[in-house]
C-alpha cells in the first residue's frame, strides 16, 4: 500500500514539476518575444540616414538620399550641409534629391523633419573643379582699339562663376570666331565673319600668329575650316549653297589648300539647307557632320564619312513637336566625354542619338528663366555653344538687349544635371563682343 503511495506521489510531483517547467519556458520564450518585439519597434523608432548616393558630387549635381524611421508626409522638412541649408526637391516618403550648393565644403548631411533630426555616419565629399578653361577670340583690352580682337578665355572660380582672362597680346586686327584649336601644333584658329574669309592663327607658346586668305573656290559660294582630330590636319568645307555642292580640301604643311575629296552633290531636295559654319568633325563618329531645320518641315542631318566621303541625310524624329518659329542652321554640341549630342530649337534643348536617329527634349527652364529675367526668348544658344565636362554644363553666350545694361554679350549655362539655367557673371561687358564659338584644348 505504501509503495503504490510513494508511486502515486512521485509521479504526481513529476507532472507538477513538468507543469511548473512548462510554465517557466513560456515564460522566458514570452519575454524574448516582448524583448525582440520591443527591439523592432525601437528600430522603427531609430530615425536615421541610409544613405545618399553618389557619395561625392560637384556644384550643381542632383544626390538622392535615403531615410528610414520616419515618413514624410506634411512636416516641415530641411537639409544642412554644414549649417548650410541645402536645396530639396523630389521628397517622397523616405527620400529626397538635393542639389549640391557652389562654394561648399566636406562634411556631414543633418537631416530634419518636424521635431526628429539625423546626423550621416559618412562625410558628403564635395569634389572640386578642374580649373579647365574655355577659349574664344574677342575684343583685346587695348584702349582706343575697336573690335581689335585676340585670344580670351573663360576660367571657373569656386563660386560657381567664371572670369575673363585675355590669353595673348597678338591683335588679330579683326573679328574673329568660330575657333577651334589644333592639338598637334597647339594652335589656335579661326575665320572672319566675310564670304572672303581670313583664316587666323594664334600660338600662345611662341606668341606668334599668321593668316591666310580662304576665299571660295571657283563656283562655290563660302570657304570654312575645321579641325579633324583623328588625322591632326585643318580641313577646309568649300561649299556652294545654291547648287548643293561640297568639296573637302587640306591645308598642307606649305599652307597649301589640296583637294582631299571629289566634288559632292547634295539632292536638289536639301540644297541650301547646310551651312559651312555648321559643320564639325565629330572623332566618335569619324565623320563631318551638320544640322539643319526648317520650320514646319522638321530636322535634317548631314553625315560625311571623313575616310570614303559617303554621304547620308537623315530626318531626326523629335519626340513631341519643334516650335513653329525657328532659326534655321542649329548647331551640333558634342560631349565628347559621354559620347551625346545635343542641339536647340528656339528656346528648347534637345538630346540626339546618333544612331537611333531619335531625339528627345530636355525639360530645361530655359524660356522660363529668359523671359521671367529679361522678358524675352532667344533662338537658343546657335553656334556659340559648347558643353563643358567639369560642371556638366552647356556653356553659351548671347547679344542682346539686356534692361539697363544696354547691348552686350552675356554668358550662361544650362545644367545638364539640374535642367536650370543661370548667367555666369565672368565680368560686365557693354561692348559687342561677337563671340562666335568656344573651344576647349582637347
Amino acid at each position: 500500500m505504501n509503495i503504490k503511495m510513494n508511486y502515486f506521489l512521485e509521479q504526481k510531483n513529476i507532472i507538477i514539476m513538468k507543469n511548473y517547467f512548462k510554465k517557466i519556458v513560456l515564460f522566458l520564450v514570452s519575454i524574448l518575444l516582448f524583448y525582440n518585439c520591443s527591439s523592432n519597434e525601437n528600430l522603427g523608432e531609430d530615425f536615421r540616414i541610409v544613405e545618399f548616393s553618389p557619395g561625392e558630387g560637384y556644384a550643381g549635381n542632383r544626390i538622392q538620399l535615403n531615410w528610414r524611421g520616419e515618413e514624410f508626409v506634411e512636416q516641415n522638412i530641411t537639409l544642412l550641409l554644414n549649417e548650410i541649408e541645402l536645396e530639396i526637391e523630389d521628397v517622397q516618403v523616405n527620400s529626397l534629391n538635393f542639389i549640391v550648393p557652389v562654394g561648399a565644403e566636406s562634411g556631414q548631411l543633418k537631416l530634419t523633419i518636424g521635431d526628429k533630426t539625423a546626423v550621416s555616419e559618412n562625410e558628403f565629399v564635395i569634389k572640386r573643379i578642374d580649373h579647365q578653361p574655355i577659349y574664344f577670340f574677342g575684343e583685346t583690352n587695348t584702349p582706343g582699339c575697336a573690335f581689335c580682337y585676340t585670344l580670351k578665355s573663360l576660367n571657373f572660380k569656386e563660386d560657381g562663376n567664371f572670369q575673363i582672362r585675355q590669353e595673348s597680346n597678338l591683335n588679330l586686327g579683326h573679328l574673329t570666331g568660330f575657333i577651334q584649336y589644333d592639338t598637334s601644333k597647339k594652335e589656335f584658329f579661326g575665320v572672319n565673319h566675310e564670304s572672303c574669309k581670313t583664316l587666323n592663327v594664334i600660338n600662345i607658346e611662341s606668341e606668334q600668329r599668321y593668316f591666310r586668305s580662304l576665299c571660295p573656290k571657283n563656283g562655290y559660294t563660302e570657304a570654312h575650316p575645321i579641325y579633324n582630330s583623328t588625322l591632326n590636319k585643318k580641313v577646309v568645307i568649300q561649299i556652294n549653297y545654291y547648287n548643293g555642292l561640297l568639296l573637302f580640301q587640306e591645308l598642307n604643311e606649305n599652307n597649301q589648300l589640296v583637294d582631299i575629296s571629289n566634288v559632292i552633290n547634295i539632292d536638289s531636295e536639301h540644297r541650301g539647307d547646310f551651312y559651312a559654319e555648321n559643320f564639325k568633325y565629330s572623332k566618335s563618329l569619324n565623320s563631318y557632320i551638320a544640322l539643319n531645320t526648317r520650320i514646319n518641315q522638321g530636322v535634317k542631318l548631314l553625315t560625311i564619312n571623313a575616310n570614303t566621303f559617303e554621304t547620308s541625310i537623315k530626318e531626326i524624329n523629335i519626340e513631341g513637336s519643334l516650335p513653329e518659329f525657328h532659326d534655321n542652321a542649329p548647331a551640333l554640341i558634342e560631349d565628347k566625354v559621354n559620347n551625346r549630342f545635343f542641339f536647340g530649337v528656339k528656346g528648347d534643348l534637345y538630346e540626339l542619338n546618333m544612331s537611333s536617329g531619335v531625339s528627345f527634349k530636355i525639360e530645361t527652364d530655359f524660356s522660363n528663366y529668359f523671359n521671367s529675367k529679361f522678358g524675352f526668348i532667344p533662338n537658343f544658344i546657335q553656334r556659340t555653344a559648347i558643353y563643358y565636362p567639369p560642371t556638366n554644363e552647356i556653356i553659351f553666350v548671347h547679344y542682346g538687349e539686356y534692361h539697363n545694361d544696354g547691348p552686350s554679350d552675356k554668358f550662361f549655362a544650362i545644367s545638364l544635371d539640374t535642367k536650370r539655367t543661370r548667367e555666369i557673371n565672368p565680368t560686365s561687358v557693354k561692348r559687342h563682343f561677337e563671340v562666335k564659338g568656344f573651344t576647349l584644348k582637347e
